[in-house]
């Protein structure tokens, strides 16, 4: 463990720091390494970053209910690919090599930073630490999994670290690790500054938006120094910058001096900054930001779709397809393997929600099976809308030409499983509706006297005495489920509610003291 957690916001990890050798000379001595996680391995690293939500063969066997819940929990599955070790390591190093130039225990600076304590407010001058940095840019098509990749690596490492002895000497210090902030939507750098104080405040519970923004007209220039200042105060140790293809909308020379701003807090202030966006990022992030961030060693990582013929497909498919939830077993044949390549083109994202989806209506409509035909119709009926994103990429368009979907992280799972719900209720209604006009003879005289008690006892809200609903096959109980659904239908009533309201529905605690005493004597007889 790193440290003690902080009252903090829930999505925020804050500690104490507590410091330990972090194994490297260069990295010895240096207060803002210290409290850092260890140096992971590769296979620390997949082990951390992997997301297994747990599978047991018997869930097929499970009620239709309990396996869509399963369904969306296996969603959030992550698979560690190559690429997923590369980016952690590149974070690892940016973090670390960037305190190695701010290292407050320094004699230059530590003058520096009891000034920063001293002035509050009052703007500083800020001198320029060893450069040591390298930030990197990531560019990826929606749906590759950059973004939740550099999330997941992020929340390896405490947000907030709170500094208050080092070395038996009085070191008052809060640490950001990390601020993750997205490109506005318009490009503009105004916006961008207003979201840094934003999140700021939200991570540290500090009203630096009121002070700079809020209250008066402050110039873009003020902005942007006021943010070097809380960037450099709290030793930020990486910035990241998603959806920067949004610098395309920036009017004028927004985007250059975005840019500009971005690559001075990397160079001048030693705070590593990286870009992540989609390759319509490219046309901006080339000319002489590119030759800029080359000179200066700067990664750039390409966060490529998969390859059908790469050993990274078989691998993210394997652990895919063993979260399978239809009655029958559907083994993953070459050809599955080739359709669910064709319906995503290797977007993991894309990937995941074709073969969910596709699970969805397998079991709603009963046919509990995963087919070729069934992945295919599940991409074109409820994905419809990256069907032109998927033949651009089949057809092998410029990547910067390509508009990647922007609603594809909204695809709404819970919202699709309650819609074929809806409609399984709807059929039922109806097939019960058209069962009363055509029960046999011999069953509705064995029913008709049961089924009369059974009304008078849902329009009264009373629940049916147990055992009763078993009797004539079961008829009686599902006519009677059925018409308190549709009596909930007619008063716009959910149909949990309508079942609760007609007395269908116990309490857990109820049950169970229930089968505890065992049946009554009036159900032995």
């Amino acid at each position: 463990m790193v440290a003690n957690k902080q009252q903090r916001p829930q999505s925020v990890s804050a500690v104490k720091a507590i410091y330990r050798d972090p194994g490297l000379d260069c990295y010895r001595g240096n207060p803002l390494i210290e409290p850092l996680p260890p140096i992971f391995t590769e296979e620390m690293i997949a082990h951390l970053l992997q997301y297994s939500p747990g599978y047991e063969e018997g869930y097929r066997e499970l009620p239709l209910e309990h396996r869509l819940h399963l369904i969306v929990d296996a969603v959030r599955f992550i698979q560690p690919l190559p690429i997923h070790l590369r980016l952690e390591q590149c974070f690892s190093r940016m973090i670390r090599s960037g305190y190695v130039g701010r290292n407050p225990s320094a004699p230059k600076f530590q003058s520096l930073y009891r000034r920063l304590q001293a002035v509050g407010d009052d703007p500083l001058e800020l001198p320029p630490p060893v450069l040591t940095t390298r930030g990197c840019s990531i560019v990826g098509h929606s749906g590759a999994g950059k973004s939740t990749a550099a999330g997941r690596i992020l929340s390896m490492y405490p947000q907030v670290i709170y500094h208050g002895r080092y070395n038996n000497r009085p070191f008052t210090h809060s640490q950001l690790v990390y601020i993750k902030l997205e490109c506005p939507y318009n490009g503009e750098l105004s916006g961008l500054c207003k979201g840094f104080f934003t999140e700021v405040d939200r991570v540290l519970d500090t009203h630096t938006y009121e002070r700079y923004v809020r209250y008066g007209q402050p110039r873009i220039d003020d902005l942007l120094l006021r943010m070097a200042e809380l960037a450099f105060r709290h030793s930020i140790g990486v910035l990241v910058i998603d959806e920067i293809q949004n610098l395309r909308k920036a009017r004028g020379d927004g985007a250059n001096d975005m840019l500009d701003f971005l690559l001075w807090l990397d160079n001048k202030l030693g705070i590593p900054v990286v870009l992540v966006g989609t390759p319509r990022a490219l046309p901006v992030l080339t000319g002489e930001f590119r030759r800029a961030r080359r000179a200066a060693g700067q990664e750039a990582i390409a966060w490529n779709r998969m390859r059908e013929d790469g050993n990274d497909w078989t691998l993210f498919t394997d652990t895919l397809w063993k979260y399978q939830y239809v009655h029958t077993n559907s083994i993953l044949t070459p050809e599955l393997r080739h359709v669910l390549y064709d319906q995503s083109q290797g977007i993991a994202d894309i990937a995941v929600k074709v073969y969910m989806l596709a699970q969805i209506e397998a079991i709603t409509s009963r046919a509990e099976v995963i087919t070729p035909e069934s992945l295919i119709a599940a991409s074109h009926h409820r994905l419809s809308f990256v069907q032109p994103f998927l033949s651009d990429l089949r057809d092998n368009v410029a990547p910067e030409k390509i508009e990647d979907p922007d609603d594809l992280a909204e695809v709404d799972l819970e919202q699709i499983i309650q819609e074929e719900l809806d409609r399984i209720y709807e059929s039922s209604s109806q097939a019960a509706d058209e069962g009363e006009h055509t029960q046999p003879q011999e069953d509705a005289s064995a029913d008709s006297e049961q089924e009369q008690a059974f009304q008078t006892k849902v329009s009264s809200g009373r629940a049916p005495e147990q055992g009763q609903p078993k009797q004539a096959g079961g008829t009686v109980a599902w006519l009677a489920l059925v018409q308190a659904r549709k009596e909930g239908k007619r008063q716009h009533i959910a149909p949990y509610g309508a079942l609760n309201a007609a007395g269908y529905i116990r309490q857990a605690m109820e049950y169970l003291l229930t089968e505890m005493r065992g049946p009554s004597q009036e159900e032995c007889a």
